[in-house]
């Protein structure tokens, strides 16, 4: 669907056939929500009284331990050494036939990974956001509007990012031509674009937070507002920090939107390694797709080290107690 839309719109910009085509899409991924909203149904994710934490039981695999390794050790050499190797190797090449990075100019690298860190960032504190009020409401108020909002929001996860940037370009010229290839209307470009993925974390953590902390607060004199800044949020911390990195990995690497809504001059990593690997100059494109690769690679670790034991097994607790104890640690 994705290849046949971006043909519509390059071939004639035939807006109805890829509008159709997209409406496809949604239909199936609405069926694909409902079908979720089924399967989870309405339930609780806090615990209800203090009662007593149970270790969890260890299932020893034994010799199947092996070929479980061996599976998880081919699935880490596919997705992180391929792509290491391959930009190693053309980092490495002195006479390749394409574009050395020796000719890379340091000023483009630099302004690139500015370009793309201020993007990412940004983007990534705003569609967070953007995700606490309807996070807040599908943990504390569930009801028919707020799963309704969450459906709509879910949509935008099943229509290529070249309908929704392309609409946004629409929008712009339309009715709002002094936002055309602003920075804010990529930025609006990648909420819309990214929000579910911010929700999904928003929502869940919120949902863990013990509400009866959140009500204990209130009866001790804090107002609604201060309640959420001071026992919610922080209760709920590792998941703003898992959902601000899964939008900054996946706005950093965002191609469609950011060619067709960024300001004019404004190269982003993704952006050049996409040109240069379109002039097969595969040597020049290596050292962005290494400094992509390393941020990605940070944005990991830093999501690893906020969802770490702590707040699985339900250091929530231990953050109430202690306003000394950040939620997130190292």
């Amino acid at each position: 669907f994705t290849t046949e839309i971006y043909a519509e719109y390059r071939a004639s910009f035939d807006s109805a056939g890829a509008s159709l085509l997209a409406s496809v899409l949604m239909a199936a991924g609405m069926l694909i929500l409902l079908a979720e909203l089924r399967v989870r149904g309405h339930g609780r994710y806090q615990r209800l009284d203090r009662g007593a934490r149970r270790a969890a039981n260890r299932l020893e695999l034994g010799w199947k331990r092996w070929p479980a390794l061996l599976w998880l050790a081919l699935q880490g050499a596919v997705t992180l050494l391929a792509p290491i190797a391959t930009i190693a190797y053309w980092t490495l090449q002195p006479g390749a036939d394409a574009v050395t990075p020796a000719e890379v100019s340091p000023q483009l690298l630099l302004s690139a990974t500015a370009a793309s860190l201020g993007l990412g960032l940004s983007a990534a504190a705003l569609t967070t956001v953007l995700a606490l009020p309807l996070g807040y409401l599908l943990a504390r108020h569930p009801g028919r509007l707020a799963h309704l909002l969450e459906r709509v929001v879910y949509l935008a996860q099943g229509v290529p990012g070249i309908v929704i940037a392309l609409a946004l370009v629409n929008l712009a010229i339309q009715w709002l031509k002094p936002l055309y290839q602003s920075a804010a209307m990529l930025a609006l470009a990648y909420a819309i674009m990214f929000l579910p993925l911010a929700l999904v974390s928003v929502r869940s953590a919120l949902m863990q937070a013990e509400s009866k902390l959140e009500e204990l607060a209130r009866s001790l004199g804090l107002n609604w507002w201060q309640a959420l800044w001071r026992v919610v949020l922080p209760l709920a911390a590792p998941g703003l920090g898992a959902a601000a990195s899964l939008v900054f990995v996946s706005v950093i690497t965002e191609l469609t939107a950011t060619l067709l809504l960024a300001p004019i001059g404004t190269e982003t990593l993704a952006t050049q390694v996409w040109a240069d690997t379109a002039a097969l100059a595969f040597a020049a494109a290596a050292p962005y797709a290494a400094i992509l690769i390393a941020l990605s690679l940070f944005s990991t670790w830093l999501l690893m080290s906020c969802l770490g034991r702590g707040a699985v097994l339900g250091a929530q607790t231990q953050a109430w107690k202690s306003q000394e104890t950040p939620p997130c640690r190292n």
